[in-house]
């Protein structure tokens, strides 16, 4: 089992670099950390049966024992031959099962051809011969007759025959690997001189340092403010491994020595990149955008910044819900530092945020914030007023509503971000009136602003405002953080119109047997104004026509005589209205009289008419 891949027989999982990184575990130290005993392979022992092995691992008494039995050993874990590894208990009636991690992937592929890495069996003193060149990190552990599971032991050694170089130094580095290059974790340098004579290594690392972290080994470990580093050889025993762990570029040279500290070899100069920290958004924030008094739609946008290998060229991607959904929609990424959302209903709640990306594929993701629901909960007469935009951002509706009422509902009760909600009210009074009790009086410029303040994170729902003075009205509702930084705004224009039109002037013009021409004067539509499809009405003897936006008019009819009743009705966006009836009496006379003859009139019906103020006569002759 194992032979035609280069274990012989028993395996379990590996992987690569200090740490876990990658999967591999670097053995170093001597130490007992949590449950995996971790030893540094050193000098050659000799057991009790005199046969002769190399480093040990493990030992405690449920734990179990890792021993190398056969390899040669030219550096701290490193071998340039097959190695042979036994693992055991000093209990023999535990029960042994191990993983292996290996960077050789035709082994890993045998042991786990499903991908699912899995504890694998064997014998309580069995042995394992690894034949291809690679890494290995080994994970022992015990069962007693129980069951019970013991303390992990793991080794790490690599195995390299055909590539090892007959002199020198080298440098490998191994970490996580992210975009363009860029390590997205610590970074395990090991360095390993094989120069015969050599007795001392060093290294020294050059490079320019982005956040506060350390570069070096267990033993000894160096502080580096952000900027650039000073070089400086330290000493490292030879086959073991400096930690970088700080964000940054750096190039790192190795050196051996000999006896007398004369320098034997200079490594290749190894360049690194590492970017293990997240891009820093230092503000999200909405608002909503008008323009020439319409609104455009809610815009988001995002400050953020990467110290280290700085944001992708298309940094963020946005994304939206209506807060009851559980699904955010899916957009592409984007250069752009705010987004607009158009269309959306001003009375519902959504739910957005950005994600961030720098080019070492990190990623952070915002808070979200809550796009707040505004909306009219108290109007009986809203729906006689028109509305433009209804339902979307910065929304324009008239009502002649005598109080109004506005509710809100800001962010749900998990986000405890927001510390404050504020309504703001801007426009002018065109009647005397209140605003949530403060009066205000014809032609006074208004900008009211009212504060909730909430506590413990509770939900922020409903709070109301009271509207009860005529004027055309930007509402906004703003919400703040716990900085006390505005976050979201939202918007409703309402007009507030409460005063009918009057008509000033209702005469006819001109009439005849077959058509009669109107004029009507209005003094003023008040603050909003004529209606949209048309603010006169004008009927004759009761017949409707459609409504007109002008202040003229002409009926056609058949000719006939008689009085001929026409009404005239006026109505503004709010939906107030007046109206004024005129009568005309025609006499058609032809073909019965001469001209220059008298037309004998009934003066009792035109009197009895005219004694009425609501009403005024016209009397033609035909």
């Amino acid at each position: 089992m194992y032979s035609g891949i280069g274990i012989i027989p028993g395996t379990d999982t590996g992987g690569g670099s200090e740490g876990g990184e990658n999967g591999t575990h670097t053995n170093q130290g001597g130490t007992n950390q949590g449950s995996a005993n971790t030893n540094n392979p050193g000098t050659l022992v000799n057991t009790g049966n005199n046969q002769q092995t190399g480093p040990i691992i493990g030992g405690d008494a449920q734990d179990p024992i890792i021993r190398v039995l056969d390899g040669e050993q030219v550096a701290a874990s490193f071998y340039r031959s097959d190695v042979t590894l036994q693992i055991y208990t000093q209990d023999k009636t535990q029960r042994i099962k191990y993983i292996l991690t290996t960077t050789v992937p035709e082994i890993n592929n045998e042991l786990y051809p499903s991908g699912l890495v899995r504890e694998l069996d064997i014998e309580n003193g069995g042995t394992l011969t690894f034949t291809k060149n690679g890494e290995y990190t080994i994970t022992a552990y015990a069962y007693d007759v129980y069951g019970q599971k013991s303390n992990s032991v793991v080794m790490w050694f690599k195995r390299e025959t055909d590539t090892r170089p007959d002199s020198g130094i080298t440098l490998t580095a191994s970490g996580n690997i992210g975009d363009n290059d860029w390590y997205t974790s610590n970074i395990t340098i090991r360095v390993l001189g094989t120069d015969a004579g050599s007795s001392r290594v060093t290294y020294r690392v050059q490079g320019t340092v982005y956040e506060k972290g350390t570069i070096g080994n267990y033993a000894q470990t160096y502080e580096y403010e952000v900027g650039e580093i000073t070089p400086r050889e330290i000493e490292i025993a030879n086959g073991t491994t400096i930690k970088v762990a700080t964000d940054g570029n750096f190039t790192i040279t190795a050196y051996t020595y000999d006896e007398v500290g004369n320098r034997i070899s200079t490594s290749a100069p190894l360049t690194i990149k590492r970017d293990a920290t997240r891009p820093v958004i230092q503000s999200f924030t909405g608002e909503q955008e008008i323009q020439n008094n319409v609104g455009q739609g809610f815009r988001v946008s995002v400050d953020a910044l990467d110290r280290a290998s700085g944001l992708t060229s298309t940094p963020y991607t946005y994304q939206y819900k209506l807060a009851p959904s559980t699904a955010y929609d899916t957009p592409t990424a984007t250069r752009e530092t705010s987004k607009l959302y158009a269309n959306l209903d001003t009375t519902k709640t959504y739910d957005m945020y950005v994600i961030v990306k720098d080019e070492a594929g990190n990623r952070v993701s915002s808070d979200v914030i809550s796009r707040p629901a505004l909306w009219i909960s108290s109007n009986p007469n809203q729906s006689e007023g028109e509305r433009i935009n209804e339902g979307k951002e910065g929304s324009l509706q008239y009502t002649r509503s005598l109080n109004i009422e506005f509710s809100f509902k800001g962010q749900d009760s998990n986000n405890v971000d927001i510390s404050k909600i504020e309504y703001q009210v801007e426009g002018i009074a065109t009647e005397d009136g209140t605003i949530d009790g403060t009066s205000y009086i014809k032609d006074q410029p208004v900008n009211q602003t009212k504060e909730y303040f909430s506590s413990n994170g509770q939900d922020k729902v409903k709070q109301t405002l009271n509207l009860a003075t005529d004027g055309d009205w930007t509402v906004k509702v703003h919400t703040y953080n716990k900085e006390g930084r505005k976050v979201t705004t939202n918007t409703i224009r309402i007009c507030r119109d409460t005063v009918a039109p009057i008509v000033t002037e209702f005469a006819v013009t001109s009439g005849g047997a077959s058509e009669i021409s109107i004029k009507v004067l209005v003094d003023s539509f008040g603050v909003s104004g004529q209606r949209t499809s048309g603010g006169y009405f004008y009927y004759l003897e009761g017949v409707a026509y459609p409504p007109a936006t002008i202040n003229s008019f002409t009926f056609n009819m058949v000719k006939t005589s008689g009085n001929k009743e026409i009404k005239i009705k006026v109505m503004d966006k709010a939906g107030n209205e007046s109206e004024t009836i005129n009568y005309v009496k025609i006499e058609f006379l032809v073909d019965t009289v001469e001209i220059g003859d008298y037309v004998e009139i009934d003066m009792r019906i035109m009197e009895e008419k005219c004694n009425s103020t609501k009403f005024k006569w016209n009397v033609w002759r035909i």
